[in-house]
């Protein structure tokens, strides 16, 4: 939970969705949220002040210069389920907006290079692995499943690709090398949660894994886990 005191310097401010405060109202909310809370808390601070904006598949993209999509590489008024973890992220980690944005692309997109073929489109095999190396997130499945801890196997060859959505927008426009391998994971079944739910922090990134498919996709869905007075959300 977010310090009361801190609830009451911020006011209405960490009441209003960020999109409806002016750029010197949220960094007001920023400064205060850096000085007084730590990272968890200003991840679940800005959570919190996101609930209710409107949700769009896709919303971001390369921008103007963007080859196949040319959705702003940044904005606060829409999100999906991963721009929302990536926009929250981006504002607990920096200083100011201006700080969030470049962030952000650091997040998006391996090695920091804003080009649809280096996006981060696959969260298993690809957002979790780059941004475990950048130090943005720390695999915790294991600790946290204990002897409720349960594997998976993903295999991706040309049928996975053959006839799908997927051959068309990913395949043929991203070098082979850059795209999903065969892999392992780990993962907690839905039934397990309950069991283990004492041993989830008080911020976790959380991904929902697909039932095996002949498609690229492993997460189809992804949220946090946010500890609100000893009990767990999903957002």
């Amino acid at each position: 939970s977010l310090p009361s005191s801190f609830l009451r310097q911020c006011g209405s401010l960490c009441r209003q969705r960020p999109y409806r405060l002016s750029p010197r109202q949220l960094q007001q909310v920023m400064n205060l949220a850096n000085r007084r809370l730590s990272y968890r808390q200003r991840i679940a601070l800005y959570s919190q002040m996101f609930l209710g904006t409107k949700y769009h598949y896709g919303p971001l993209g390369e921008g103007r210069r963007g080859k196949y999509d040319r959705d702003p590489t940044f904005r606060l008024d829409k999100v999906d389920c991963l721009t929302f973890l990536e926009t929250v992220m981006a504002m607990a980690l920096s200083k100011n907006l201006r700080q969030a944005k470049v962030l952000m692309q650091k997040l998006r997109y391996r090695d920091g290079i804003v080009k649809f073929a280096f996006r981060n489109h696959f969260a298993l095999s690809q957002w979790i692995r780059e941004n475990n190396r950048l130090g943005a997130v720390r695999l915790i499945t294991k600790r946290v499943a204990g002897r409720h801890l349960r594997r998976g196997f993903k295999r991706i060859n040309a049928r996975t690709w053959r006839g799908s959505r997927w051959r068309r927008r990913w395949k043929q426009r991203i070098p082979g090398y850059l795209l999903p391998r065969s892999m392992r994971y780990r993962f907690i079944h839905m039934d397990d949660i309950a069991k283990v739910e004492h041993r989830i922090p008080t911020v976790a990134w959380v991904g929902i894994v697909a039932r095996p498919s002949t498609n690229p996709v492993i997460i189809r869905h992804v949220g946090m886990f946010v500890r609100i007075r000893g009990r767990v959300y999903f957002r």
